[in-house]
């Protein structure tokens, strides 16, 4: 993660951009802070009774997997709108939404009402494709000195913030406290905090009522598939590269819940760990090797490490290996997304970096439907297949940069 994009900002656009980066980690924590929720470790899990004719492992593939649903809705409806809106009420607008469907989480596992629960997760979901606003108007008020250093930064946060999400969900779901509540209460709080910062710091503006040339449009189209084109290693390392964490957090803490017979605070305090050697591996081992090893090797090596550290999940004897394991997998994982970050930097295609942001988004709205559907569907099979389902998307990751550096 590079600080230097954000120490570039002079006070006056750091009061903007605060608000604008804290919104976004909110948008990447919000889908990740219920996949503890199936291993069954959260407190009066609503979703753990049976409702109507679908079981617990149904209602639970599709409760994470509706986020990106809605994700992907909202990416349309801002598409809509924005010819019309101004930057700023749409994401006041979408950042309501997120408010209001955190409320409904709240409302639905005090009542235990599995319907209300779903629409809550639909709409943080909606509200959360805000980011491809929060980003654009972050990149805007950075000086074009800072870019290279800026998609980097922002993309080494996200994956904290969505690293962190399980860890501070489970951590949250204290049945001390509300238990299942707890998280969506305190992202209701934190998120009307943030509309309240956006409200004062966004600037006014009006929706973009001219429409451009098809002339225009073509040529942007033909340069925009011409940049996908330069661009495959960015897109795909990094769709098939999410899609294996997401379906490796989901799984693991059912893996060894079963397996171990591991209690709720010691899971809690494994994804601790994955959290805390990830920001090792990012903030002292890759810079470190970096000035050594060139970053496609280290990507190449991170990801090869990983397939074998996966692997071994399922194959050592004993719980005692994980405390080698996961440093293995966190800290191989953080050298793979530190270059996937630096290939976000676009160089003569700065003009339509908007346009190629907005795609990426959608890949990534499609697998967030996609990979928890898959992974929570093969549990209901058997847990391992989740696991190593997990590790074919890391392998296949691995390929693809094979693939692409040979050329």
């Amino acid at each position: 993660m590079q600080l230097k994009a954000f120490l570039l900002l002079g006070e006056e656009n750091r009061q903007l951009v605060q608000p604008l980066i804290f919104n976004f980690l909110l948008n990447v924590a919000g889908f990740g802070l219920f996949l503890p929720a199936v291993s069954l470790f959260f407190s009066n899990n609503p979703l753990a009774l049976e409702w109507g004719n679908v079981s617990y492992w149904t209602s639970m593939a599709l409760f994470l997997s509706i986020f990106g649903l809605g994700h992907f809705v909202g990416l349309f409806l801002i598409q809509h709108f924005e010819t019309q809106w101004g930057n700023r009420a749409l994401i006041l607008a979408t950042t309501l939404v997120s408010f209001l469907g955190y409320m409904m989480l709240l409302g639905g596992g005090v009542s235990v009402q599995p319907i209300v629960l779903f629409l809550g997760r639909f709409l943080t979901g909606v509200g959360a494709s805000n980011t491809k606003l929060c980003l654009r108007l972050a990149l805007d008020q950075h000086p074009e000195k800072s870019h290279p250093h800026l998609m980097p930064f922002l993309m080494g946060i996200a994956a904290v913030s969505f690293l962190a999400s399980p860890w501070v969900g489970s951590k949250l779901a204290n049945p001390d406290w509300l238990g299942w509540c707890t998280p969506p209460a305190v992202f209701a709080v934190l998120t009307a905090l943030n509309l309240f910062f956006l409200s004062l710091y966004l600037p006014f503006s009006k929706g973009n009522q001219k429409k451009a040339s098809k002339l225009k449009e073509v040529l942007k189209e033909l340069m925009t598939l011409l940049v996908l084109f330069r661009f495959t290693k960015f897109f795909w390392l990094s769709f098939l590269f999410l899609g294996g964490w997401i379906g490796l957090l989901i799984s693991f803490g059912v893996w060894i819940g079963q397996k171990w017979q591991l209690d709720s605070a010691s899971i809690t305090d494994v994804y601790a760990y994955f959290t805390i050697c990830w920001l090792l591996g990012t903030l002292s081992f890759y810079p470190e090797l970096k000035g050594k090893i060139s970053s496609k090797s280290l990507a190449k090596s991170g990801l090869g490490l990983v397939v074998i550290a996966v692997l071994a999940l399922y194959l050592v004897p004993h719980p005692y290996w994980y405390w080698l394991i996961i440093p293995l997998i966190s800290i191989s994982a953080s050298f793979v997304w530190a270059h996937i970050s630096e290939t976000a930097d676009f160089g003569i295609f700065k003009e339509i970096e908007g346009r190629i942001l907005e795609i990426f988004l959608w890949f990534y709205s499609v697998g967030l439907i996609l990979f928890p559907l898959v992974t929570v569907g093969l549990m209901t099979i058997e847990v391992l297949y989740s696991l190593i389902f997990a590790n074919i998307l890391f392998l296949g990751s691995l390929l693809v940069a094979i693939k692409v550096y040979r050329k």
